[in-house]
C-alpha cells in the first residue's frame, strides 16, 4: 500500500497469500445465489459462519449445485492493523477517540480498516471481497448484520445493484417499498403481509438493479421482530438469534415461506403508528421520505460520505409516488387496507 505504483488490487494479491499462509489452504466454502449470481463465502470458523448460513437459508446452494462463483467473499480473523499503512498507523488517535478508520479507494478496489476492530475490502478486478475481524475479539454478531451487508454492498456496487434499507411487499405482482425508522411498524407490517399470504420480498433489506425494471429482489431469508410482536408469528418458527442490546429483538428463519424473487415496485410507503382505529394511506411529501430512505440505506453500509451512492439511489427512486400509511393497532386491518391499495396501483 505504501508503494505508489501499487494498486489496491495488487495489495489484495498479497492479502490472499497472507490469508492462506496464516489459516491454511483447506478453507471451507458456502455458495449462495443472489440476484441471479453465485457468491462463494470462504472461511475457516464454522461457528462464526453458522450465523450467515442461518440468515440466508433460502439462498444457500447444496453441494451438488456448486458452480464456478461469480464472486468470492473471504471471512476470517487476523491482526487488522497490519492492513493499515505505516504512515497512518503511527499517527496518534484524535483526542477522546478510542479508535480511528483508514480508508483507501482507487479504480481497482477499496479498503476500510477500523483500527483493532475489522477490515473490509474489495478487489474489483478479481471480484473478491474481504471481511476480517480482529483476532481475539468476541463473535458477538459479526457477519450477521452490518459487516455482512457491507461485503454484499461492495459486490452489489460493481454489479450496478442497489441495497436499500427497506421492506418490500406486494399483491398480484405489484409492490411497494416500506421505509421507516426503527419502531415505526415496518417489520411488523411486512411480516404480517407475509403471514397473510401476500407477495413478500423482505422486511429489512432489498436489492434493486439500477437499470431496467424497478424490481425489488430478496437478500436475507430471515425476519426480525420486537418482543411485543412475537405473537403474530406461526408456531415453531426457528429463532436465529436474539439481540439483547436491542430490547430482545429476535430474528426468525422464514425460509419455509415463499419469497418473491422479483417484485415490480410502484410506490414507497412510510408507515406511522397511530391511535386511530382505521388505517389510512394518504399522499405525502416525496422529498423528506426519499432523503430518510437513502440516508438510512447508505448509513447501514457504512457509507455516510458516499455522495455518489446517494445520487445513484435518489436517481433510481425519485419518480416513485410516496404515501404515508397511518397504521391502526389491528394488524389484519392494516394488511387489508394495504392489499386494496396495491390492487389499485
Amino acid at each position: 500500500m505504501d508503494n505508489e505504483k501499487a494498486t489496491i488490487s495488487t495489495f489484495f494479491e498479497d492479502v490472499n497469500k497472507r490469508i492462506l499462509k496464516k489459516n491454511g489452504m483447506y478453507y471451507k466454502n458456502m455458495q449462495i445465489r443472489l440476484a441471479g449470481k453465485v457468491l462463494e463465502i470462504r472461511y475457516w470458523d464454522e461457528i462464526e459462519v453458522s450465523l450467515i448460513r442461518s440468515s440466508l437459508l433460502g439462498r444457500v446452494l447444496s453441494n451438488e449445485q456448486y458452480v464456478v462463483p461469480d464472486a468470492v467473499i473471504w471471512c476470517y480473523t487476523d491482526d487488522v492493523n497490519v492492513y493499515i499503512p505505516d504512515s497512518f498507523r503511527d499517527k496518534p488517535l484524535p483526542e477522546g477517540a478510542i479508535t480511528d478508520v483508514y480508508q483507501g479507494k482507487d479504480a481497482t478496489g477499496s479498503i476500510k480498516v477500523t483500527r483493532s476492530t475489522e477490515m473490509e475490502g474489495a478487489d474489483y478486478i478479481r471480484k473478491t471481497y474481504y471481511f476480517c475481524r480482529q483476532a481475539g475479539t468476541d463473535y458477538d454478531d459479526c457477519m450477521l448484520g452490518h459487516p455482512l451487508i457491507r461485503c454484499f454492498y461492495f459486490w452489489a456496487e460493481q454489479e450496478n445493484i442497489l441495497i436499500l434499507h427497506s421492506a418490500a411487499v406486494g399483491f398480484n405482482h405489484k409492490g411497494v417499498l416500506i421505509s421507516a425508522r426503527g419502531g415505526a411498524g415496518k417489520s411488523t407490517l411486512s411480516v404480517s403481509c407475509l403471514l397473510e399470504g401476500l407477495d413478500f420480498v423482505a422486511d429489512d433489506y432489498v436489492m434493486m438493479h439500477e437499470v431496467g425494471e424497478r424490481n425489488a429482489l430478496p437478500l436475507y431469508t430471515m425476519v426480525g421482530l420486537n418482543s411485543d410482536m412475537y405473537q403474530i408469528l406461526k408456531p415453531n418458527m426457528p429463532v436465529i438469534k436474539t439481540e439483547e442490546k436491542r430490547n430482545g429483538k429476535k430474528f426468525f428463519d422464514a425460509s419455509a415461506y415463499p419469497f418473491q424473487e422479483e417484485l415490480p415496485i410502484k410506490a414507497i410507503l412510510c408507515p406511522t403508528v397511530t391511535e386511530g382505529s382505521d388505517p389510512m394511506i394518504v399522499p405525502t411529501d416525496r422529498g423528506s421520505v426519499l432523503v430518510k430512505l437513502v440516508h438510512s440505506s447508505v448509513s447501514q453500509i457504512g457509507g455516510r460520505r458516499d455522495t455518489e451512492m446517494v445520487k445513484r439511489m435518489m436517481d433510481r427512486l425519485k419518480d416513485l409516488p410516496v404515501y404515508e400509511f397511518r397504521l391502526s393497532k389491528d394488524l389484519k386491518k392494516n394488511v387489508i387496507v394495504l392489499q386494496n391499495f396495491m390492487e389499485g396501483l
